[in-house]
């Protein structure tokens, strides 16, 4: 009983910790998988452009963007079926996204990294608005949501062994025991698949947890390939050709052009066997040689970088079609409940206890 009370108090605290950022965390992630289809339509101009059978320069789309925001990291997400946009990130003196139409290179729009209301929940729940410390809060999170559901499940495990009792929803009982039965029981039903959520969050938001998986496996992570300036440099178009006869097979994917001039560049291709939606693997190309300096597929790197493969489409929903993004739907609310339950129950006891605390002050005999 000692050991229950002291596991108790354990997960009372630290879910009145973490419980807020897994509240907003499941909250969001929820949205995103209602919200991006959403945003898609009602945004159509931006990402749905008439088919067309030939297309425009990339570097004329990159140049532009590095003449109106020099030393920015920019990234080309290029079409992946006829009729889409080439989207364009900017990470630079501003955050936002370019639109072009790859046919002709015209600028269908921009958006600011948190304009709109899909990019402001991407961005609320990928870092929690707070650039890196977001990051590292939301990786913090996902560990104590670890020891919440393992000292949840110790708690909630029956001492008879009779687990249909253990389960059952008390319904018709006050609100706080209804509350409690279903906060007990979605957590211990549903707990393995919510810290695979919270898990494969928490890998992709913050990187130096691939770098301990690398560290831990007795390899090392991969260093961005270094390259030396000069004053004549291959333009997009040749560097993705570069790359794409480098790796033959596959789709081009992802162009990550730096800010800074002495890293590679580096392409992404999704070959047939991945699963990862924008490809991992890479092919690095020295724009001012005109050389390939590095690449890997896939299955390649140290089983850090590697991990990257699976975390994206299990965390999105991305892996199993519609079946997967409605149960990533269903564990953001579950995963928003259990963290609002929390808070919720721990008022109304200190509530309870505060009442009952004034009820005897009353009671007591005054001389």
């Amino acid at each position: 009983m000692r050991l229950r009370r002291v596991l108790l108090t354990v997960h009372r605290w630290l879910g009145l910790t973490a419980g807020l950022v897994l509240l907003v965390s499941g909250t969001t992630g929820a949205l995103l998988v209602v919200l991006k289809p959403i945003d898609r339509w009602a945004n159509a101009a931006l990402f749905r452009v008439p088919p067309a059978a030939t297309a425009a320069p990339i570097a004329s789309m990159l140049d532009r963007l590095q003449a109106e925001h020099p030393g920015a990291d920019i990234s080309l997400r290029l079409p992946r079926a006829p009729g889409d946009s080439l989207v364009a990130y900017v990470k630079g003196d501003r955050d936002l996204q370019a639109y072009f139409d790859p046919a002709d290179g015209r600028l269908l729009g921009t958006r600011e990294a948190t304009e709109g209301v899909y990019n402001f929940v991407f961005e609320l729940h990928s870092e929690l608005l707070a650039s890196q410390g977001g990051r590292k809060v939301l990786a913090a999170a996902a560990l104590g949501y670890a020891f919440l559901f393992g000292v949840g499940l110790i708690l909630w495990w029956p001492r008879d062994a009779r687990l249909g009792r253990a389960l059952r929803v008390r319904w018709g009982r006050a609100a706080t025991v209804v509350t409690l039965d279903l906060h007990r029981t979605a957590g211990a039903l549903l707990g393995v698949l919510l810290l695979v959520s919270a898990a494969s969050g928490a890998y992709m938001a913050w990187r130096p947890i691939s770098h301990w998986v690398d560290a831990l496996s007795g390899a090392t992570a991969a260093a961005v390939p270094r390259v030396q300036p000069a004053e004549q440099r291959l333009g997009a178009d040749a560097v993705l050709r570069l790359a794409d006869d480098a790796m033959p097979g596959g789709r081009l994917s992802i162009l990550q052009w730096p800010g800074d001039p002495t890293r590679a560049v580096r392409v992404r291709k999704q070959l047939p066997d991945e699963v990862h939606p924008n490809g991992l693997s890479s092919v690095w190309v020295d724009p001012y040689a005109g050389r390939v300096v590095a690449q890997w597929q896939w299955n390649e790197p140290p089983p850090g970088t590697r991990a990257f493969q699976w975390m994206y489409p299990l965390h999105t929903g991305a892996l199993g079609g519609v079946v997967h993004e409605a149960l990533t739907f269903v564990l953001g609310l579950v995963l928003a409940a259990l963290g609002g339950s929390g808070i919720w129950l721990w008022w109304r006891g200190r509530a309870a206890r505060a009442a009952g605390a004034r009820r005897a002050l009353i009671r007591e005999p005054t001389t």
